[in-house]
């Protein structure tokens, strides 16, 4: 009886620890990444994807296109991110909750600047990808001069920082809160 009682004690134990909440916790560094692109020669390209980078479990990549080729001085830069859905065999009902930015590198402070901000949206099957038609404000031929400031000896530097939207959250918290 005493043998049967100590089993339905540990049981109880057990199932006690089940109906407890337990904190999520997670290794930020894995849930957030910054990846770093290099375009040379973008006055020859009409469109480049960047090779893939990892971000939690995902695949993403960036797309570089020039955007309204025959608009006003010869269009702009569209810069976008994707999830790859193919290889990830998401199939057709996902919703990854990622925020991004999308940086420029200015040649003059060889710093990476932000020309729209941060921006927080779910990747779901029918909005696989987020992205600017015109990331630098500066059109096509613009651009092209050698005196543009994004203009890196006909090279165009740009970087994505992507997080979970839940840590892109919690770090803007802590940010506003010092």
């Amino acid at each position: 009886m005493l043998k049967h009682l100590k089993h339905l004690f540990i049981f109880v134990l057990y199932m006690a620890t089940l109906a407890v909440p337990t904190p999520r916790n997670f290794d930020e560094k894995l849930l957030q990444e910054n990846f770093e692109w290099r375009i040379p020669e973008v006055a020859t390209k009409k469109e480049v994807w960047s090779q893939a980078f990892f971000v939690g479990g995902y695949f993403l990549y960036l797309l570089m296109q020039r955007k309204n080729i025959k608009g006003p001085k010869g269009g702009t830069i569209g810069l976008y991110i994707h999830l790859k859905v193919k290889d990830a065999g998401l199939g057709q009902n996902f919703y990854v909750p990622l925020a991004f930015e999308l940086l420029v590198r200015n040649k003059l402070t060889g710093l990476y600047i932000s020309a729209k901000g941060a921006y927080a949206s779910p990747f779901t099957f029918a909005n696989r990808a987020w992205g600017y038609v015109d990331i630098l404000n500066v059109p096509w031929n613009d651009f092209l001069q050698p005196d543009c400031i994004y203009n890196n000896d006909g090279a165009l530097d740009v970087k994505a920082v992507v997080w979970f939207k839940d840590v892109w959250l919690k770090q803007n918290n802590r940010l506003q809160n010092k």
